[in-house]
Protein backbone atom coordinates (compact mmCIF):
# COMPACT_ATOMS: atom_id res chain seq x y z
CA UNK A 1 0.00 0.00 0.00
CA UNK A 2 1.29 3.47 -1.01
CA UNK A 3 1.84 5.45 2.22
CA UNK A 4 2.45 8.99 2.39
CA UNK A 5 2.94 12.22 5.66
CA UNK A 6 1.03 14.96 5.87
CA UNK A 7 1.90 18.03 7.91
CA UNK A 8 0.05 20.85 8.49
CA UNK A 9 1.90 24.01 9.52
CA UNK A 10 -0.70 25.71 12.53
CA UNK A 11 0.24 29.27 14.37
CA UNK A 12 3.86 27.51 14.91
CA UNK A 13 2.64 24.00 15.65
CA UNK A 14 3.47 21.48 13.78
CA UNK A 15 0.91 18.23 13.20
CA UNK A 16 1.56 15.58 11.87
CA UNK A 17 -0.90 13.18 10.27
CA UNK A 18 0.08 10.11 7.72
CA UNK A 19 -2.08 7.92 5.37
CA UNK A 20 -1.86 6.46 2.47
CA UNK A 21 -0.95 7.98 -0.84
CA UNK A 22 -4.34 6.92 -2.86
CA UNK A 23 -6.67 8.79 -1.39
CA UNK A 24 -6.27 12.46 -0.27
CA UNK A 25 -8.38 12.07 3.08
CA UNK A 26 -7.29 8.93 4.47
CA UNK A 27 -5.54 8.81 7.96
CA UNK A 28 -4.11 5.86 9.88
CA UNK A 29 -7.61 5.11 12.03
CA UNK A 30 -9.93 2.58 11.68
CA UNK A 31 -12.32 3.78 8.49
CA UNK A 32 -14.74 6.38 8.79
CA UNK A 33 -17.75 4.38 9.08
CA UNK A 34 -16.88 2.45 11.82
CA UNK A 35 -14.63 4.84 13.60
CA UNK A 36 -14.24 6.04 16.85
CA UNK A 37 -13.63 9.97 16.22
CA UNK A 38 -17.23 12.23 16.14
CA UNK A 39 -17.36 13.38 12.33
CA UNK A 40 -18.38 16.84 11.57
CA UNK A 41 -20.41 17.80 8.64
CA UNK A 42 -21.55 20.77 6.72
CA UNK A 43 -23.11 20.96 3.66
CA UNK A 44 -22.13 24.40 2.94
CA UNK A 45 -19.78 24.76 -0.42
CA UNK A 46 -16.74 27.06 -0.57
CA UNK A 47 -18.44 29.48 -3.05
CA UNK A 48 -20.69 30.16 -0.29
CA UNK A 49 -18.63 31.28 2.22
CA UNK A 50 -17.37 34.88 3.05
CA UNK A 51 -14.10 34.82 2.07
CA UNK A 52 -13.63 37.20 4.91
CA UNK A 53 -14.39 34.44 7.44
CA UNK A 54 -12.33 32.41 6.51
CA UNK A 55 -9.58 33.21 9.14
CA UNK A 56 -6.85 30.18 8.99
CA UNK A 57 -5.55 28.64 5.62
CA UNK A 58 -3.36 25.53 6.54
CA UNK A 59 -1.89 24.43 3.47
CA UNK A 60 -0.82 20.41 3.68
CA UNK A 61 3.00 19.24 2.79
CA UNK A 62 2.79 15.69 1.51
CA UNK A 63 5.33 13.15 1.25
CA UNK A 64 4.12 10.48 -0.96
CA UNK A 65 6.66 6.86 -1.14
CA UNK A 66 5.86 6.57 -4.78
CA UNK A 67 5.85 9.11 -7.17
CA UNK A 68 4.96 8.97 -10.95
CA UNK A 69 7.30 10.82 -14.00
CA UNK A 70 4.92 9.75 -16.82
CA UNK A 71 1.40 9.86 -17.37
CA UNK A 72 1.44 6.02 -18.58
CA UNK A 73 3.03 5.05 -15.54
CA UNK A 74 0.15 6.89 -13.73
CA UNK A 75 -2.49 5.27 -15.85
CA UNK A 76 -1.31 1.90 -15.60
CA UNK A 77 -1.77 2.04 -12.16
CA UNK A 78 -4.98 3.39 -11.81
CA UNK A 79 -8.25 1.56 -11.58
CA UNK A 80 -10.81 3.65 -12.92
CA UNK A 81 -9.41 6.93 -15.42
CA UNK A 82 -12.62 9.36 -15.30
CA UNK A 83 -13.84 13.02 -17.16
CA UNK A 84 -16.41 14.04 -14.48
CA UNK A 85 -18.27 16.53 -13.26
CA UNK A 86 -19.04 17.55 -9.30
CA UNK A 87 -22.47 17.64 -8.29
CA UNK A 88 -22.41 17.71 -4.74
CA UNK A 89 -19.84 18.63 -1.92
CA UNK A 90 -19.74 17.18 2.13
CA UNK A 91 -17.29 18.91 3.94
CA UNK A 92 -16.14 16.83 6.97
CA UNK A 93 -13.92 17.01 9.87
CA UNK A 94 -12.12 14.23 11.98
CA UNK A 95 -9.45 14.97 14.49
CA UNK A 96 -8.46 18.11 12.95
CA UNK A 97 -8.17 16.65 9.79
CA UNK A 98 -10.60 17.91 6.69
CA UNK A 99 -11.64 16.06 4.01
CA UNK A 100 -13.89 16.70 1.04
CA UNK A 101 -16.63 14.11 -0.31
CA UNK A 102 -16.98 15.11 -3.97
CA UNK A 103 -20.08 13.28 -5.84
CA UNK A 104 -18.83 12.72 -9.43
CA UNK A 105 -21.09 12.25 -12.10
CA UNK A 106 -19.25 10.89 -15.19
CA UNK A 107 -19.03 12.45 -18.77
CA UNK A 108 -16.86 9.91 -20.12
CA UNK A 109 -15.08 6.44 -18.49
CA UNK A 110 -11.42 6.33 -19.88
CA UNK A 111 -10.23 3.03 -18.11
CA UNK A 112 -12.54 0.68 -15.60
CA UNK A 113 -16.26 -0.15 -15.57
CA UNK A 114 -18.51 2.68 -14.72
CA UNK A 115 -20.57 4.24 -17.72
CA UNK A 116 -21.60 7.62 -18.39
CA UNK A 117 -24.08 9.20 -15.88
CA UNK A 118 -23.06 7.27 -12.93
CA UNK A 119 -21.95 8.51 -9.59
CA UNK A 120 -18.97 7.99 -7.69
CA UNK A 121 -17.34 9.68 -4.75
CA UNK A 122 -14.13 11.07 -5.01
CA UNK A 123 -12.56 11.55 -1.44
CA UNK A 124 -10.07 14.34 -0.88
CA UNK A 125 -7.83 15.97 1.75
CA UNK A 126 -8.95 19.38 1.92
CA UNK A 127 -12.45 20.97 3.42
CA UNK A 128 -13.57 24.18 4.75
CA UNK A 129 -15.06 23.82 8.33
CA UNK A 130 -16.39 26.03 11.19
CA UNK A 131 -13.50 26.68 13.77
CA UNK A 132 -16.16 25.56 16.64
CA UNK A 133 -16.35 22.01 14.14
CA UNK A 134 -12.38 21.75 13.76
CA UNK A 135 -11.89 21.96 17.66
CA UNK A 136 -14.47 19.73 18.20
CA UNK A 137 -13.45 16.91 16.29
CA UNK A 138 -9.99 16.82 18.26
CA UNK A 139 -10.35 13.33 19.96
CA UNK A 140 -8.89 14.56 23.45
CA UNK A 141 -10.56 17.87 25.79
CA UNK A 142 -6.03 18.96 25.15
CA UNK A 143 -5.80 18.74 21.63
CA UNK A 144 -9.09 20.73 22.14
CA UNK A 145 -7.91 23.23 24.51
CA UNK A 146 -4.58 23.81 22.37
CA UNK A 147 -6.43 24.46 19.21
CA UNK A 148 -8.89 26.74 20.97
CA UNK A 149 -6.32 29.11 21.95
CA UNK A 150 -5.15 30.10 18.58
CA UNK A 151 -8.61 31.65 18.28
CA UNK A 152 -8.76 32.82 21.64
CA UNK A 153 -9.61 36.08 19.96
CA UNK A 154 -12.94 35.25 18.90
CA UNK A 155 -15.89 34.21 21.07
CA UNK A 156 -17.13 31.08 21.70
CA UNK A 157 -20.39 32.18 20.22
CA UNK A 158 -18.36 33.38 17.42
CA UNK A 159 -16.44 29.83 16.79
CA UNK A 160 -19.67 28.81 14.43
CA UNK A 161 -19.10 31.93 12.00
CA UNK A 162 -15.81 31.43 11.27
CA UNK A 163 -13.31 28.88 8.96
CA UNK A 164 -10.75 26.99 8.61
CA UNK A 165 -9.30 25.54 4.97
CA UNK A 166 -7.21 23.15 4.49
CA UNK A 167 -5.80 21.58 1.20
CA UNK A 168 -2.37 19.99 0.11
CA UNK A 169 -0.25 22.49 -1.42
CA UNK A 170 -0.98 23.21 -5.10
CA UNK A 171 -3.99 22.06 -5.27
CA UNK A 172 -7.49 23.77 -6.02
CA UNK A 173 -10.50 23.45 -3.74
CA UNK A 174 -12.89 21.23 -5.56
CA UNK A 175 -16.54 22.69 -6.23
CA UNK A 176 -20.34 21.75 -7.27
CA UNK A 177 -19.92 22.55 -11.13
CA UNK A 178 -16.05 21.77 -11.67
CA UNK A 179 -14.82 19.08 -14.06
CA UNK A 180 -11.74 16.89 -13.59
CA UNK A 181 -10.08 14.68 -15.27
CA UNK A 182 -9.17 12.24 -12.17
CA UNK A 183 -7.05 9.13 -12.03
CA UNK A 184 -8.51 6.94 -9.17
CA UNK A 185 -8.30 4.26 -6.92
CA UNK A 186 -10.51 2.21 -4.65
CA UNK A 187 -10.35 4.11 -1.21
CA UNK A 188 -8.50 1.18 1.23
CA UNK A 189 -10.02 3.62 4.24
CA UNK A 190 -13.14 4.45 3.19
CA UNK A 191 -14.81 1.16 2.05
CA UNK A 192 -18.61 2.25 1.19
CA UNK A 193 -19.41 1.55 -1.91
CA UNK A 194 -17.81 3.76 -4.98
CA UNK A 195 -15.88 5.35 -2.98
CA UNK A 196 -12.31 6.66 -4.69
CA UNK A 197 -9.53 8.61 -3.90
CA UNK A 198 -6.56 10.40 -6.13
CA UNK A 199 -3.69 8.71 -6.85
CA UNK A 200 -1.46 10.99 -7.38
CA UNK A 201 -2.80 13.76 -5.35
CA UNK A 202 -3.12 17.23 -7.38
CA UNK A 203 -0.09 16.28 -9.23
CA UNK A 204 -1.38 14.63 -12.74
CA UNK A 205 -4.96 15.23 -12.00
CA UNK A 206 -6.09 17.87 -14.68
CA UNK A 207 -9.15 20.57 -13.84
CA UNK A 208 -10.72 21.82 -17.16
CA UNK A 209 -10.29 25.54 -17.15
CA UNK A 210 -12.72 26.22 -20.19
CA UNK A 211 -14.22 24.38 -22.53
CA UNK A 212 -12.09 20.92 -23.67
CA UNK A 213 -8.99 22.86 -22.51
CA UNK A 214 -7.69 21.18 -19.71
CA UNK A 215 -4.53 22.44 -17.17
CA UNK A 216 -2.49 20.11 -14.39
CA UNK A 217 -4.32 21.11 -11.34
CA UNK A 218 -1.19 21.34 -9.37
CA UNK A 219 -0.03 24.16 -12.23
CA UNK A 220 -2.98 26.20 -11.14
CA UNK A 221 -3.13 25.65 -7.57
CA UNK A 222 1.13 26.56 -6.97
CA UNK A 223 -0.29 30.22 -8.87
CA UNK A 224 -2.74 30.67 -6.55
CA UNK A 225 -3.07 31.95 -2.70
CA UNK A 226 -6.37 32.88 -0.86
CA UNK A 227 -9.02 30.54 -1.27
CA UNK A 228 -7.49 28.33 -4.07
CA UNK A 229 -10.48 28.69 -6.38
CA UNK A 230 -10.61 27.66 -9.91
CA UNK A 231 -12.72 31.36 -9.93
CA UNK A 232 -9.70 33.25 -8.61
CA UNK A 233 -7.75 31.55 -11.32
CA UNK A 234 -10.01 32.41 -14.10
CA UNK A 235 -10.09 35.79 -13.03
CA UNK A 236 -6.32 36.52 -12.02
CA UNK A 237 -5.60 34.61 -15.92
CA UNK A 238 -4.32 37.55 -18.67
CA UNK A 239 -4.21 34.95 -21.31
CA UNK A 240 -4.78 30.99 -22.61
CA UNK A 241 -0.47 31.36 -22.99
CA UNK A 242 0.67 30.88 -19.49
CA UNK A 243 -0.01 27.97 -18.80
CA UNK A 244 0.51 24.57 -20.84
CA UNK A 245 -3.10 23.12 -21.53
CA UNK A 246 -4.54 19.95 -23.51
CA UNK A 247 -7.59 19.02 -24.96
CA UNK A 248 -9.10 15.32 -23.14
CA UNK A 249 -7.86 13.36 -26.24
CA UNK A 250 -4.71 14.72 -25.96
CA UNK A 251 -4.33 13.68 -22.35
CA UNK A 252 -5.82 10.27 -23.51
CA UNK A 253 -3.59 9.82 -26.28
CA UNK A 254 -0.65 10.35 -23.84
CA UNK A 255 -1.84 7.47 -20.86
CA UNK A 256 -0.94 4.34 -23.76
CA UNK A 257 -3.82 2.36 -22.64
Amino acid sequence: MRRKTLCFIIAGLVIGLSGCSGSESEMETVPAETGNYDIAETQEDISTIDPESIVSVQCGQFDYAEGYSTLPSLASDSEEIIYGEIVAIDYLVENGHCRTNSEVQIIKSIKGNFSEGEIIRVVEDQGVVSVREYIDSHDSESAQEINRSYFEQYSDEGLGNIYIQQLEQGDVMAEKGQRNLYFLEKSPFYDTENTYCRLAGPDWKYTEISDDNFACTQTIGMQLSGNYRLKTFSQERESEGEIQTYTLEELIGQMEL
